[in-house]
């Protein structure tokens, strides 16, 4: 039972991680200096897989097209947050 425990804390882990990335993509967005920094790219390469397939979704259906928001991404963050969210719960049911 530890096994599993500790792995529902691992996972709740890299997602709060992921989160985090979330946030400091969205707060760099609206500062232009930052996009040249290599530790940028890091944040892209954690934060992109999570996007993309939402945004392919909106590509293919013409949603938000000329949107100054990038809805894909806040849809992103808010399945993100449900996952997260999902794993705490399956954690507390199991261990509690």
């Amino acid at each position: 039972m530890y096994v599993l425990y500790m792995a529902t804390r691992l996972v709740s882990l890299l997602l709060w991680a992921l989160e985090i990335a979330m946030v400091v993509r969205a707060i760099a967005s609206w500062i232009p200096s930052l996009d040249d920094k290599k530790w940028m790219d890091v944040v892209y390469m954690l934060t992109e897989p999570l996007v993309a397939p939402v945004r392919a979704i909106f590509e293919r259906f013409s949603l938000f097209r000329n949107s100054p928001i990038d809805f894909s991404f806040v849809i992103a963050f808010l399945l993100l947050g449900m996952v997260q969210s999902s794993v705490a719960h399956f954690t507390a049911l199991l261990f509690v």
